[in-house]
């Protein structure tokens, strides 16, 4: 037990160390967005949002408050679509379009408010980049109750999906120092595909999803087709960009690329964890656990992705390891095995376990990363001399060398 809290201080202590507070305070954002629609349409919007903002409105209170018009749509979903199949008033759908509308505006004109206040500080990427990491899991929920699928493999493609869109970027962003968004992106064209298809939803039912169409003599639903499209253009364009982007860097600088593509093994490991809990027959996950399971997992996934996030902009090294996702591990395994070893009778006893071990393991998440999370955030108000939901206003030394503020 003394190890453990000697372990545990050491890495509160490490986050303090003058290393990291010389790699926080000389980072600086560097971002490109080749996409013609956030060039021509999106950009001049936000420019024009961002005037609404007080200039008393610190950059990561607007993150937070877009944030949180999410955690809205999910906690309806969570109310009134449990099932995630369940159609209900179209006021529903609309109000989630609304929510991802009012997010992507938020998540783009946060960095705006920075420049406008300047309040630009390392904090902020992470602080964006973070309730993006939390959002991947959260919109991909609100989409699948939005389109009607329940729990299925559906889902699951579209969870996987746009956790790895996000997990990929993050990765190259680590090693280019650059966070390059394509002409074709998850941010602007994958969430307007989104909101696109929430809007449809609203206007038709999601019923509408379920229609056949001929292609080629084949009969395939609307809502395949959609996915086809989306993981083909994830696998052929997205995939392969963020890999060759990396492999052109580490050849610049002499690394070794095998070493970078190792460091895609956490969200892999993490993707196999999942997929062996969800293949035993005794799982209750694609019946009646399934929000808690991805919500659970949503977590964990939030501070894999955080944490990388915090290494860029603190110029640590990749971090490869988690313990949050150590009791993923054992309850993959155990279900695994459960489905070999343990007999159909005992199923109910087995979806009591399991239920038991789900809502344990989100309460340990919940409280870890948010301890985490905290700590995290204190250390760069700290090392940067800023505030977290507030402007701190400057000093500076005037010509009679008296100290006034900006």
């Amino acid at each position: 037990m003394a190890n453990i809290f000697s372990l545990i201080l050491k890495q509160h202590k490490e986050m303090y160390e003058p290393e990291r507070a010389s790699g926080l305070r000389s980072y600086r954002y560097r971002g490109v967005d080749k996409s013609p629609i956030s060039k021509y349409i999106l950009t001049p919007y936000w420019n024009w949002a961002v005037k609404f903002l007080p200039m008393w409105m610190a950059p990561n209170l607007v993150t937070l408050l877009g944030f949180m018009f999410m955690i809205a749509a999910y906690i309806s979903v969570v109310i009134f679509i449990p099932d995630l199949k369940r159609e209900v008033h179209p006021a529903f759908y609309f109000f989630f379009a609304a929510c991802f509308w009012i997010y992507s505006t938020m998540d783009n004109i946060d960095g705006k408010q920075a420049r406008r206040t300047n309040s630009s500080s390392p904090l902020g990427e992470l602080f964006d980049h973070g309730c993006d990491a939390l959002n991947c899991p959260i919109g991909a929920i609100v989409n699948i109750s939005a389109l009607g699928l329940g729990f299925g493999w559906r889902s699951l493609v579209i969870i996987f999906i746009s956790c790895w869109a996000f997990y990929l970027p993050t990765w190259e962003e680590y090693h280019t120092g650059i966070l390059y968004l394509g002409f074709i992106n998850g941010p602007t064209e994958g969430l307007l595909g989104v909101i696109a298809t929430i809007i449809v939803s609203g206007i038709f039912g999601p019923s509408i999803w379920f229609k056949s169409l001929q292609i080629f003599s084949h009969s395939i639903y609307l809502v395949d087709l959609t996915l086809i499209f989306f993981v083909s253009l994830f696998i052929f364009y997205y995939v392969p960009s963020c890999l060759w982007t990396v492999y052109c860097e580490c050849r610049k600088k002499g690394t070794s690329f095998f070493e970078a593509f190792f460091q895609l093994f956490p969200m892999a490991l993490g993707t196999l964890a999942v997929a062996l809990w969800l293949s035993s027959r005794h799982s209750s996950v694609q019946t009646s656990n399934f929000l808690i399971f991805f919500s659970t997992v949503g977590i964990v996934f939030g501070k894999m992705a955080t944490k990388i996030i915090y290494a860029h902009v603190a110029k640590c090294p990749f971090p490869l390891y988690t313990g949050m996702m150590i009791p993923l591990l054992i309850g993959s395994i155990g279900m695994f095995l459960a489905h070999f070893f343990v007999p159909e009778e005992y199923n109910s006893t087995v979806i009591l376990a399991e239920t038991t071990y789900l809502w344990t393991y989100f309460a340990m998440c919940v409280i870890g990363y948010g301890n985490w999370i905290y700590h995290t955030i204190y250390s760069i108000c700290y090392h940067c001399d800023i505030y977290c939901f507030q402007i701190k206003q400057k000093k500076v030394i005037s010509p009679s060398n008296s100290l006034v503020k900006e």
